[in-house]
Parts: structure tokens; sequence; C-alpha cells
């Protein structure tokens, strides 16, 4: 950039300046609504404009979503370099050197794929949240330069808020691995990246009433939006509260009255359970809950099925690949010599294999294989088929989440179903990153950038031990005695064990 160019337009001082100052392979920046992410990307792709071979492309998600963008884009650049052209039928501002900045769209991996072949020294997505991430990862493998100038730099950029399909990939990748603004070093290319926070405030040009008017959204998507919060995600159907809905195992033994000489996780008398969601390309998913004697359930282990990168990142929705056999020989590692009441999985499980029709059995009818229920048997691990009803296991999720307060907001009755902390890490992000269905806000998005396969699983365990009477917690101990056998708050056919 030169000095007549910084004369005539810059970034404001802050993390704007920073985010146009940055050096490393790859920079998110953002987390807040207003905080000048748009115009910073139009603005750092000019970095290298003088070069005439170099080519930078902005990607929105849409195509209808490109406008803005080139209303800022066209406010700028014929400005910071007089004589750029504009192309409005390529979406291509063309520069005195010959450089080009090109606007276009990414909607699914087709629109992507139009990028086969092609170089690209400078790649912005702005909004990557609204990305499928599979899009993103595969638009910045046109990252590359084999020009004839050595000084060319090559630069991945990306703006977002806390929101959106790709916001666990966004979180895991960029928020997770270190606080911001500390380069990450990514293990496979040697590549660096950041996270350049940046919030409303550090934008100087917007109108102080902005901010006043965002005051009556709710509290999560305020603090999401307006405060750039990871931590809260506007789009969550299940509000999982630390302390409250998760406990560590101190707050779990505390709560529970267990001495200190009997702390060895779940009480022994207690009735225990597992679940599962069965995947083999999708991943799997196993759960194992404990009721109390008021008909809480606590989720005290977990095994997601889940595929990692070269990095050792999660994939939530590539499975392990492994067979029913090799499964459940992990599942019985996990829970050794320990009592497990019953077992519940998906009903699909149930379900016949079919065999090659051309082979039938003496009555005419095609061979078919084994169950998965069936296998698992075979393997020692004895499963009955769950309620798979979406709509009615949202609602439980719902009613054992509820929780009873008082005036002052001391909680009097904890929720009746409870996630173990240590213990479930991977259950409770899903649980938290699910987003309603906008046809449908009774039910939950099926979007395959959102892993469901924690919930399914966990809706097979509470459906087989529907709450239907909340005990006073006043009263527990008249009941106990009065019905020791079964606690009034857990009912349902499996409520006898």
């Amino acid at each position: 950039m030169t000095t007549v160019q910084q004369e005539i337009i810059a970034p404001s001082p802050g993390p704007q300046l920073e985010f146009a100052q940055c050096d490393a392979f790859e920079c998110l920046y953002g987390g807040a609504l207003a905080s000048g992410k748009s115009w910073s990307l139009c603005f750092d792709a000019m970095g290298q404009v003088h070069f005439s071979d170099y080519r930078a492309v902005i990607f929105r998600r849409s195509y209808g979503e490109l406008k803005d963008l080139l209303v800022t884009a066209q406010s700028i650049y014929p400005v910071a370099y007089p004589g750029t052209k504009f192309n409005k039928s390529e979406r291509m501002f063309t520069f005195p050197s010959g450089a080009t900045i090109t606007f276009s769209y990414a909607e699914n991996m087709e629109d992507a794929l139009r990028w086969r072949g092609r170089e690209i020294a400078f790649l912005a997505v702005d909004e990557l949240g609204d990305f499928d991430w599979d899009v993103y990862e595969f638009i910045k493998t046109r990252v590359r330069y084999g020009g004839k100038h050595k000084g060319m730099k090559l630069y991945v950029r990306a703006t977002c808020n806390p929101e959106g399909r790709a916001y666990m990939s966004i979180k895991q990748y960029f928020i997770d691995p270190a606080p911001p603004r500390t380069r990450i070093i990514d293990r496979r290319t040697g590549r660096d990246r950041i996270f350049i926070p940046a919030r409303m405030g550090d934008n100087p040009h917007i109108d102080a009433d902005y901010r006043k008017r965002l005051a009556y959204l709710p509290e999560k998507r305020f603090k999401a939006l307006v405060e750039g919060d990871w931590n809260v995600w506007s789009g969550e159907v299940f509000d999982l509260k630390k302390g409250i809905h998760i406990w560590s195992w101190e707050e779990f033994y505390e709560r529970n009255g267990i001495k200190e000489e009997e702390q060895n996780g779940i009480p022994k008398n207690w009735v225990r359970m597992m679940g599962c969601d069965w995947g083999y390309a999708v991943p799997f998913w196993f759960l194992w809950a404990a009721a109390d004697t008021k008909g809480r359930l606590y989720i005290y282990r977990e095994y997601g099925g889940c595929a990692r990168d070269a990095q050792g990142r999660i994939n939530f929705n590539d499975g392990l690949r492994l067979t029913y056999e090799e499964a459940a020989a992990e599942v019985k590692a996990k829970e050794k010599d320990e009592m497990i009441h019953y077992r519940v999985i998906d009903p699909a499980e149930r379900a016949k294999m079919r065999g090659d029709r051309a082979q039938l059995d003496p009555w005419g009818s095609p061979i078919q294989g084994p169950t998965g229920i069936e296998l698992f048997a075979k393997e020692g691990l004895f499963f009955i088929p769950g309620d798979n009803n979406r709509i009615n296991g949202i609602r439980e999720v719902h009613r054992r989440l509820h929780y009873e307060v008082d005036k002052d907001g001391n909680i009097q009755d904890y929720p009746y179903l409870i996630f173990i902390e240590e213990e479930t890490p991977l259950t409770q992000a899903t649980f938290l990153a699910l987003e309603s269905d906008p046809k449908n806000p009774e039910d939950i998005l099926n979007d395959r950038n959102v892993s469901d396969h924690s919930f399914d699983c966990a809706k097979y365990l509470l459906m087989s031990r529907p709450l239907t009477t909340r005990i006073n917690p006043k009263e527990d101990r008249w009941l106990r005695k009065k019905n020791d056998r079964m606690p009034d708050g857990d009912t349902g056919w499996a409520a006898g064990f």
C-alpha cells in the first residue's frame, strides 16, 4: 500500500488495521455485527494489486448477497486506484497494473468446482458461517501462484459472526485451539492461521443508536452478535448452562451427598443404561446414563464415532467406518465389568439386511442377513429398539432440562437431565450447535454441517424413561420411604429396572 493510498482511504485504528497488517497465511476477522468486516475484506484484497498477474477473489455464499459487497468495493477501488475498471457481467475489477479482484459465490460444492484449475493469490470469504465447511476447504486449495513475481504472497481471509451452519467447524478450527491473536501452526501444511476478534465498538462509523436498537435482541443472540461471544450460539435448540445442566464430578458428589470415601463415579446401586445411534459412513454415537432415586438422568460417558483429519480436528459428520464387531469391542473395553441394566438403539437396526436377490430360500424369498441388533447380540451387547419420534424426543429433552428457581433466582430443583462435564464434551458441543428448522420450529434442522447423532442417541435413552412427574424436593424423603422400588419421577416401560 502506498502513502497516497493511505491518505485517501485507510482502515480504522484497532482490529481493522491489525487485520489489514496481518501477515498470517489464514486469518479470521470479526465476531460481532457492524464491526467493519466486509469493508476490511474489500480493502485488504488491494494489498498486491501492483503485480500485473495478481488475482484476488472474494466469495459470498449466494449470488444475491454480492450486491452490498460490490457497492462497498466500488466506493474503494476507483478512489484508491484511479483508472480501475469494473466489468459488471464478470463482477471483476481490473486495476491499471492488470491485477484483478473478482466477486463470486459458492452456494454448494457444484459452484465451488467451477474454480478447479484456477489460481488465486488472495482468497476472501465473507460471512464464512453461511458456507458449507467442505466448500471452504475446497476453495482454499485454489490458493496458489506460479507466476513471475517472486514477491507475491498468498493469503486466505474470512469474516463471520458466531452463528451459522459452519459455526462448529469455525469454532473448532479458529477459536478453540488458542486465544485470540495467537498464531496456530497447521501440523500438516506448516501454514499459520489466526483469529482477530472485532466488536461493534471498534467501528467508529456506526451510528450509536444502532447498538441501542439491538438491545432488544434476546440475551443470547445479543451476546453472540453484538459482543461476539463464541460460547453462546444464537441458534441453539437446547440451552445448556454450566453448573445447572452441566456438572463437574465435584458438583455431582456434593449435590448428591456422596461421601468422600464413596466418590468413585456413579454409585453402584443406581440404574445404568446405554443408548446407541448407529452409523458407519456417518458417526455412530453411544451414551451411558444413570438414574438416581428421583428419576434424574446423568449422562456420564460418551463414545462418538467421528473421524479426525490429519490435524486431529474432529469431523462430526464423517464416521470411523467400524464394523459392529469392532465397535462392540470398544464399547466393552470402556465398560469393563460395569453392570448395564438395559441398552436401547435406533429402531432401524432391527431391519433385516438384504442379501443377493438371486439367492432364494426354500420358500422363494430373498435370503436376508442379520439385523444390527442381532450382530451386536453376537458380541454380548443386547439392545432393544428405541422410540424414533423426533418431535416427542425434543419435547422430552426440554422437559428434563427445565429447572425451578425461587423469586430470588436461586435454584429450587435442578434439571432432570445432567451432563457430566469432564466425560461428555462432544455431546455438550453438538447439543449446543443444534439449530431449529425454520420450516418447522418444533423440529431440528437437518443440516449435514451440524451433527445430530448425539441428540438421536440421547432421545432413545430419554424416551425409554419418559419423565411424567417431577418430585417436590421437600417431599422427596417421604416419597422414598413410601415407595423405595420406583421413584415417581422415573416412569415408562423401562422404569422397572
